[in-house]
């Protein structure tokens, strides 16, 4: 984790958001309006956690201590509701949990990202493209035996799997976000998304995922024959 820790709103949802996934939220609830007007009044930002008990409509959900930092893009008043567009920018950690007067705050940061060098980098590299190869396919399996049609279109999945993305100029930023893109194609429920924004270095994170998307796949094929 950085060294700045500062404080943050926070929006528990039950689902998990992961970076570079997009946000629509509608807000009505006399809390979240108040957050929503103290975040466009400070820098636009404001946190996502998965909650882990309870539910959004009560005020005694348990959350998780990682989530991911939104971006608000726009927010858009409508009659008493307020509706946010937004994108999750980056994996954040909750250092301590605040008081909930007015809504739901706490100190925390973004979370590190390590800087790899020299083969660690291709490695990192090869290893997502053949994830991002095993998630169009895992994707195309489901949408065949499932009946449930077209999936969310995932363009960087594709060029991810193609693997033209990378040469020996990668930088560490370009292996974040297609690590951050493979995972956010993977139809995965929301405790497998978590599980991705808990804390360590990047190839770490990409065992992690390769777990998520072989948990997945077992399910599937279990569910669907």
């Amino acid at each position: 984790m950085t060294s700045d820790v500062r404080e943050r709103a926070v929006f528990p949802l039950g689902g998990c958001l992961l970076p570079g996934d997009p946000v629509g939220l509608t807000l009505f609830e006399d809390r979240y309006l108040q957050m929503i007007t103290a975040v466009l009044a400070d820098d636009g930002m404001f946190v996502s956690v998965l909650i882990s008990e309870g539910s959004e409509d009560v005020c005694s959900d348990r959350r998780f201590d990682q989530g991911v930092l939104v971006e608000v893009v726009e927010a858009v008043s409508a009659g008493p509701r307020v509706l946010v567009r937004g994108i999750a920018r980056d994996a954040w950690s909750v250092v301590t949990w605040l008081d909930d007067d007015p809504y739901p705050r706490a100190l925390g940061a973004v979370s590190a990202r390590d800087e790899l060098e020299g083969s660690a980098r291709f490695d990192v590299a090869s290893s997502l493209s053949l994830l991002a190869q095993h998630v169009v396919s895992l994707r195309s399996l489901i949408k065949e035996r499932s009946g449930l049609g077209e999936m969310p279109a995932t363009p960087a999945l594709g060029r991810i799997a193609a693997g033209r993305w990378w040469d020996e100029r990668v930088t560490s930023d370009q292996l974040w976000g297609a690590l951050w893109a493979v995972a956010g194609a993977v139809p995965s429920g929301p405790l497998d998304r978590h599980s991705l924004l808990g804390p360590g270095p990047l190839p770490e994170r990409v065992r992690r995922l390769r777990g998520v998307i072989e948990h997945v796949e077992e399910v599937a094929r279990f569910r669907f024959g």
